[in-house]
């Protein structure tokens, strides 16, 4: 388990396997890269996936999510509450851009969509209380 819970610049996650990874506020890119089975929860301008297979990510992007060469990807609504969320997204510049991120949750760019395969899948998004804390993936 990893956990970025401050603003970062950007964020490259790399030939990962059953991994659980937090990137709570990323001022620009955050690039998943030839990863498997792993669950993500990212918040950034923008993200891009490429050679991944089997991932679940919950996510808070002010650009559509972009993936290529890419399968079993579940796509979610970012759903991570932890101290100090307010001071880090501030300082990423998201909070600014929440109502783009509302609207593009469904939307992802599929590089490879004309292949006529679906490699991605959306959840449906229920308004709820169904956060989870970072102190429930173990201790920080």
């Amino acid at each position: 388990r990893v956990y970025i819970l401050d603003a970062s610049e950007q964020v490259i996650i790399e030939n990962c396997e059953e991994c659980e990874i937090v990137v709570a506020a990323c001022c620009s890119t955050t690039f998943v890269r030839q990863s498997k089975n792993c669950k993500l929860w990212v918040a950034a301008k923008q993200m891009y996936m490429i050679g991944c297979s089997n991932i679940t990510v919950k996510h808070f992007c002010v650009i559509p999510p972009n993936i290529e060469k890419c399968t079993d990807i579940v796509f979610g609504v970012f759903n991570v509450r932890f101290p100090r969320a307010f001071e880090a997204w501030t300082r990423a510049g998201l909070l600014s851009e929440k109502n783009k991120c509302i609207k593009h949750y469904r939307k992802v760019y599929d590089a490879d969509a004309e292949s006529g395969k679906k490699h991605f899948t959306i959840e449906r998004f229920v308004r709820s209380d169904d956060t989870t804390s970072c102190s429930s993936f173990g201790t920080l």
